[in-house]
């Protein structure tokens, strides 16, 4: 059988250093709590290695290849304790839709 293969949407604007840790200790969460289940998020490297997400160009480019990335996958997981505008957008794409923001930040 084939693994669930889920790409982890967080909220980034605003304060997007704590909105990052946040983000990470979720994936971390997530693959110890579903081990049967592969998470990605590859709007965390994109972060990381330098990409803007105060910059509305750059901003627009991560969620285009965001949404392409998910429209590959077999859903989305939602954590962060709200949905923001570029999870909604992510969710329309999607195949499915796991809801986890009622856990909370």
């Amino acid at each position: 059988m084939a693994r669930l293969v889920l790409y982890m949407a967080h909220p980034l604007g605003g304060d997007v250093d704590g909105n990052l840790k946040r983000a990470l200790r979720w994936l971390a969460w997530l693959r110890r709590s579903f081990p049967e289940t592969t998470f990605i998020a590859p709007w965390i490297a994109g972060v990381m290695s330098g990409e803007d997400d105060t910059d509305p160009i750059q901003r627009e480019a991560g969620l285009v290849d965001d949404c392409a990335t998910v429209a590959l996958l077999d859903g989305v997981v939602l954590v962060g304790g709200h949905v923001s505008g570029g999870m909604v957008r992510e969710c329309v794409v999607a195949k499915s839709v796991y809801d986890l923001t009622w856990l909370g930040d």
